[in-house]
């Protein structure tokens, strides 16, 4: 990753989107965020998420995701859901999605000069296949759990080969 800075800006940006951008997005977004702290990488990469449905825009993420982010050390409680819009696939080099309806919805919506930032944040994760990561929305805490330790386990694929090489 370079550390070359535009206009006070990093140059690594990366997008995580789910359906509503109230449960795995933001939680991604977080655990991304903290893991890039931990590697002294913090301001380096733009960490942002965003829903590929306007159902929930501007609402807070869901207590339960907050939960589970704030017993690792994690605070999601000032994001505030929005959808993905066109101009993200210009302003993204990663755009992660957490299923295989959000990746179809991202490929659908998104120029074709832009399609190589598309992935599935669960082909990140060593030794497995694009897993989807599941919504745990309709679900308990204890789905909110498996969550997180999946995107947790995501998360360290993609910054051990994406953005530390």
């Amino acid at each position: 990753m370079s550390e070359m800075r535009l206009f006070g800006r990093p140059e690594t940006s990366v997008l995580m989107v789910c359906t509503a951008n109230i449960c795995r997005s933001p939680m991604a977004a977080g655990v991304l965020r903290q893991g890039l702290q931990q590697r002294g990488l913090k301001g380096r990469v733009r960490v942002e998420s965003a829903g590929t449905h306007t159902g929930q825009s501007g609402r807070a993420p869901d207590p339960r995701a907050q939960l589970v982010c704030a017993q690792y050390g994690i605070d999601i409680g000032k994001h505030r859901a929005r959808q993905v819009i066109r101009r993200d696939f210009e302003r993204f080099n990663y755009v992660l999605s957490m299923d295989g309806r959000n990746y179809e919805w991202l490929v659908q919506a998104c120029p074709d000069q832009h399609l190589h930032k598309i992935t599935a944040i669960g082909s990140w994760i060593d030794g497995k296949d694009a897993i989807a990561i599941p919504d745990p929305y309709y679900g308990n805490q204890q789905g909110f759990e498996q969550v997180f330790h999946l995107l947790h386990e995501a998360v360290e694929g993609f910054l051990a080969k994406a953005l530390t090489g």
